[in-house]
This record gives C-alpha cells, structure tokens and sequence, in this order.
C-alpha cells in the first residue's frame, strides 16, 4: 500500500494505492477487486470526496482451460469410479462418454483435469499454453497409435481425436484471444 500526501491552495489530496489482499485500517474498499486506486480529496469548505478507481479483468482463454479442464476430470473421475481401484488398473474396460476407458486412462484424465483447473486459475498464458501443447501431443500420440502402454489405456481411436482437437482449440484461443480489462469509476461522500 502507497500513501501519498498533496497539499495545494485549493485544499489536501491524499491517494491511497493498494492491491487486494492489502490489510488497510480504513473501511476496505472493493476488497474482491485485483487493484482498487482510492483518492480522498478535502476541499476547502471541509467537504471530504472518495474517488474510488477499479479495474477487473476477464480472460476468456482462462475460462475456457476451466471448463475444460472440468470436463475432463469429470470424465476421468467417472472411468476410475465404473473400473473401479482394487482390482488391475488395466481391467475392467468400462464404457464412459461413448468411449471405452480403463482405470489407468481415468487417472491421467483426471490428472491432465486437474492441471487444466490449475492453469486456467491462474491466469498465466504460458501455463496454459504450455499444457495445451503438452496433452495434445499426448493425445496425438494416443491418436496414432491407440494401442500405447500395451493396451493398458484402452483409448479408442475417435476419442483421442476429439482430445486433440479440444487441446489445439485451447492451444488456439490462449494464444489469440486477448484479456478484457474494465475499468470503473465512482466519487462517494464521506
């Protein structure tokens, strides 16, 4: 937090700086927001105003990783569920979306949801873009060849497709899509 004091002939401007998560004395202005901008201005008749700046942003390309990745561990936790844990991770071959899993594909579903969740959280365009790559790659190599770890996955064709095209379309939109800062503005009396 940054204070900065101003005197002029026409009265004191005190601003006040802070970013979210600041623990400030005063009553907290817009505490949710990732940076709020606060000027107090007292005019020479003693009336004191608050202009208070805030910005927000939203990034589609985030949202979308989230989703995604939701999805993902949705269907990932659904095969580990219907093959179950206590028997071979490769044994049974249960059928989830239309497609055929086994344990071990759940478990690295749920682990690329997961990672998905985590990237889209935080925002960081490298982040995402790197594990869009990454699980597309994986699931390209699943595409060619459906029968990698010997079978253990049993990952139809058509589904490691329909991954690797999900994957490139994130890939896609993190890389193009920009963010969208809003800004507002307000003046309070104190």
């Amino acid at each position: 937090m940054r204070k900065v004091i101003r005197r002029h002939p026409g009265g004191e401007e005190v601003y006040v700086e802070r970013e979210a998560g600041d623990v400030v004395p005063a009553a907290p202005v817009a505490a949710a927001t990732p940076l709020v901008a606060e000027r107090q201005v007292v005019s020479p008749a003693g009336i004191e105003e608050r202009r208070i700046v805030t910005h927000r942003r939203f990034d589609p390309a985030a949202t979308l990783m989230v989703i995604a990745g939701v999805a993902l561990a949705v269907v990932g936790a659904v095969a580990m569920a219907r093959a179950g844990l206590s028997s071979p991770l490769d044994e049974p071959v249960v059928t989830v979306a239309g497609t055929t899993h086994t344990a071990i594909l759940g478990i690295v579903e749920l682990g690329m949801g997961l990672v998905l969740v985590w990237a889209g959280l935080s925002r960081d365009r490298g982040a995402m873009l790197f594990c869009a790559i990454l699980f597309g790659a994986a699931a390209l190599v699943a595409a060619i060849e459906p029968s990698v770890g010997g079978g253990a996955l049993a990952i139809e064709r058509g589904w490691a497709v329909v991954l690797v095209i999900g994957f490139a379309v994130l890939a896609l939109v993190t890389a193009a899509a920009p963010t969208m800062l809003r800004s507002t503005d307000r003046v309070e009396r104190i």
